[in-house]
This record gives structure tokens, C-alpha cells and sequence, in this order.
């Protein structure tokens, strides 16, 4: 009898025999599975901090209203049974640990605004405004909302602030191994970008129990003109999740800008500057205290900088940016770049009023009155100004189109008249015009042509 050769990737038989019943159970354990009501997605944890959040409706009113409250986890909604609880209430604004599983979040209700929008001082796009101030965007969330069956405090993190030295220390507090462990300190500018530098460091592998101590500089930039604000920390992988984005302020620390910006150390330095001091409410807010602690201007503004030996100060409040003296009256409202107020050149520094620029000086001595369309810093003793020109939205910024530019010195008198479509700023003495015609030309201060040098 002839027999068919053997087949390489035919099974043996005692494995078909087993098949025919480990199959089937596989099946009903299926069956089961899905009746019982286990979802596919596993139970995590998840590390956070529990705010309140909402949606503001832009109504015209000063602040704003806001609608649609919901209960967040940093940038992921929470739902369940522990949500609905008053138990969350208390935990409002600490770091928790959340027990739960994944999910959809509802679509919330569509608004309709009816109004202009309230200022928000210091929003950039890498921020979001919530009921909780300004908050820094992190990255998207593993998670966009999360069915919560447990919530309790969680006490794995821990700052201290040792001389120059911001000392972070994380502790591993779960049965699970974290992979990796990133931790970035945000830093804000003083009276400048928020967040706009950053310090990162990262430990892989941190076992249950295991503590990490991560330091970290107070002040950066190369000014060391940026003070550190905010805290993150990230694990996205594994059965833990920690997205975390929480101030410092919240763990006790407020780091001042350093200079003039001193602290009650400096006794002297404060004297000269008028005694007054930066304080900060538990919301965030912030006014000034005396030396004896009696409070002079009221906590109002969202930021604040200590006074200069000219008796003024920079704030951001609801109306915007502003200079204030030791009295707590608003002197002028600096220009705004980029969300900070317009450094001083050479001396002056733009301010707006009535929807015109003008300059001031340190001191909040108004030097040149508001009387230009637009106008930019001072380079090599000359700015430019505009006459007719309009504004363009260019995504998060504004360019200036159309009428005629020229250049004024510091005492506000036009040297170079306003007959040029588009210029540029000076710089060692040179700056390009373009005329009419769509021509170049290179100019001295005076609107001349440059004289040409003889070599020797």
C-alpha cells in the first residue's frame, strides 16, 4: 500500500485530541467573561491632581462664566461612583491616586457666546485657562476620561527648596515597577513668558519602594532671569500611570526673581525700594505687605513684581498688564509682547494707550506720548513708526501692512519723515527702506546714504 508522505506543519494527534476540548473551554471562559460584565481594558492606577473645570462662556462680563462643570484628573475626565461622592470636594487641587478603568468621555453641551472674551494674562498656546488659574498644558493624555472606583491622596512626591537648589524626591508607592520616571521643573520668566524654559531629567526602572531625589537649579536662563514655578513628573507606561503637572506653591515653595526682585533678607535693599514686599494668597493671587506685614495694595493681580528703586512695579491683573506705584495706582499700561510687558532699549520701553503707543521710561515717566498707530523698540537711538498701517492676524501674532514708516529719536522728534513703505531697524548705524517703487535703499540715522569710507 502506498503511503502520502508525512505533512511538516500537520499536528500530531494527541495535540488534535487536546484541542477538541481546550477549545471549547476557552470559549465558555470567554461567554463567562463578557456575561459577568470584565471589560477587556485592565483596572490602572492613575496619579494626578483633581481639579474642578469647566468651560468659560464669553458673555462680555469682566471674568467671564463658566458652564458645563466637570471633575478632571489633570487633562482626564473623571467619572464613576467615587466621582459622584462630596468626598472629592476635599481632595480638590491635591495629588490623588485613582483606581479605575478607561473610557470615552460624554460630549459636553455646545456653547454659544454671546460676548467678547475676559483677558487672560500670560495665556500662551502651551497653556490652558481653567477654574484653577492658568494651567500648563501637558502632553495628551494616555487617557482622555477614566470610570474611578477608588480616589485617595497620594504622598509620593515631595520638594524642598535647599539654598539655590529645588530638591524634588519621588517615591514609588505602588506594588508595580515604573519603567521610567520623567521629571521636568517649569520656569517662568520675571513678568515674561510663563514656562518658557524648562529642565528635564529622567530614572528608569524605579522598583516599588524606591525613592529618587532629582535636584534642580531655582533660577535659568542665561540671566538666571527665570525662577522655577511648576513641577511635573511622568510615567505612561505600565499598569501606574503619573501625569502630573502640579506648582510649587502647592508644596509650600515661592521662588522670587532674583535682582531686585529680594526677598526680606536683604534688608536694605527693601528699605531703598519702599519697604513693600510680594505676598501670594492660597488662590494665587498677589498683593504687597509691608515689613510689619500689614497688607498696602490688596492681592488682585495674578502676577506681581517687587519694586525698583523708582517706586513702580510691574502687575498683571484682569485687565491686563499695568504699572503701578507704592500707592497701588496704575500709572500706565505697558505694551504687551508675547505675553510680557515691552522690555526697556536704551531706556524706554513702549506702553498703549487709547490704542496708541507711546514710550515711558523706568521710573514710569511717560517720555513720548501715546500718539503712534504702531511703533517698535528703540535700536541705535531710532524707531520706527508707522502712519495708515493696519493690522494682519498672523496666527499668534500681528504684522503691520500698509501706510508710510519712518524713525523718531528718543526725545519723540521725527528725523526721518514718514515716506517709506516698509523698513527695517538700525543696527550699526544702517538700516534697508524701501520706497514707492518697491526700491531698496541703505540709510545713515540722518535718512542719508551712508558715506563711503576711503581705504588708506
Amino acid at each position: 500500500m502506498r503511503r502520502n508522505p508525512p505533512n511538516p506543519t500537520a499536528r500530531p494527534r494527541c495535540v488534535q485530541r487536546s484541542l477538541r476540548w481546550i477549545m471549547p473551554a476557552l470559549l465558555m471562559i470567554s461567554v463567562a467573561s463578557t456575561a459577568s460584565g470584565l471589560k477587556p481594558n485592565p483596572s490602572r492606577q492613575y496619579v494626578g491632581e483633581v481639579s474642578l473645570q469647566g468651560d468659560l462662556l464669553c458673555d462680555g462680563s469682566p471674568s467671564g462664566r463658566w458652564i458645563n462643570d466637570r471633575w478632571e484628573l489633570g487633562f482626564t475626565r473623571l467619572r464613576g461612583r467615587a466621582v459622584s461622592g462630596a468626598g472629592i470636594s476635599k481632595l480638590r487641587g491635591q495629588l490623588v491616586v485613582v483606581k479605575g478603568r478607561p473610557t470615552e468621555p460624554t460630549a459636553a453641551p455646545k456653547i454659544r457666546h454671546t460676548g467678547s472674551c475676559p483677558p487672560v494674562p500670560q495665556l500662551r498656546g502651551d497653556w490652558q485657562q481653567g477654574r484653577n488659574g492658568v494651567r500648563v498644558q501637558r502632553m495628551a493624555p494616555v487617557h482622555r476620561a477614566i470610570v474611578a472606583t477608588e480616589i485617595a491622596p497620594w504622598h509620593g512626591l515631595s520638594v524642598r527648596e535647599r539654598g539655590d537648589v529645588i530638591e524634588v524626591r519621588v517615591t514609588n508607592t505602588f506594588a508595580h515597577l515604573w519603567p521610567t520616571l520623567d521629571v521636568v521643573l517649569h520656569y517662568d520668566g520675571c513678568m515674561g513668558k510663563p514656562g518658557s524654559m524648562a529642565k528635564r531629567q529622567r530614572a528608569d526602572r524605579i522598583a516599588p519602594g524606591q525613592s529618587v531625589v532629582i535636584r534642580f537649579p531655582k533660577h535659568a536662563g542665561a540671566r538666571r532671569d527665570h525662577r522655577a514655578s511648576a513641577i511635573s513628573l511622568r510615567v505612561l507606561r505600565g499598569r501606574v500611570i503619573v501625569d502630573v503637572t502640579q506648582a510649587l506653591r502647592r508644596q509650600g515653595i515661592r521662588v522670587q526673581c532674583q535682582g531686585r526682585s529680594g526677598s526680606w533678607k536683604r534688608s536694605r535693599r527693601t528699605a531703598l525700594y519702599g519697604g513693600l514686599m510680594v505676598f501670594e494668597t492660597k488662590g494665587g493671587l498677589r498683593g504687597y505687605k509691608d515689613r510689619q506685614g500689614k497688607v498696602r495694595i490688596p492681592a488682585k493681580y495674578g502676577l506681581a513684581e517687587a519694586f525698583n528703586r523708582d517706586g513702580v512695579a510691574q502687575v498683571a491683573g484682569k485687565r491686563g498688564l499695568a504699572l503701578i506705584d507704592m500707592t497701588g495706582r496704575v500709572l500706565l499700561r505697558p505694551y504687551n509682547v508675547d505675553n510680557g510687558p515691552d522690555p526697556h532699549r536704551q531706556g524706554l520701553a513702549r506702553f498703549k494707550s487709547k490704542g496708541k503707543i507711546g514710550y515711558y521710561a523706568q521710573d514710569g515717566r511717560v517720555v513720548i506720548p501715546a500718539r503712534y498707530r504702531y511703533a517698535r523698540p528703540f535700536h541705535d537711538g531710532r524707531a520706527a513708526f508707522c502712519r495708515g498701517c493696519k493690522p494682519h492676524a498672523m496666527g499668534e501674532h500681528v504684522a503691520m501692512r500698509g501706510g508710510r514708516w519712518g524713525y523718531i529719536d528718543p526725545s519723540g522728534r521725527e528725523v526721518i519723515a514718514a515716506t517709506w513703505t516698509s523698513v527695517t531697524n538700525f543696527a550699526k548705524g544702517r538700516a534697508t527702506v524701501v520706497d514707492r517703487a518697491g526700491k531698496r535703499h541703505v540709510i545713515d540715522t540722518s535718512g542719508n546714504p551712508p558715506r563711503r569710507r576711503i581705504r588708506k
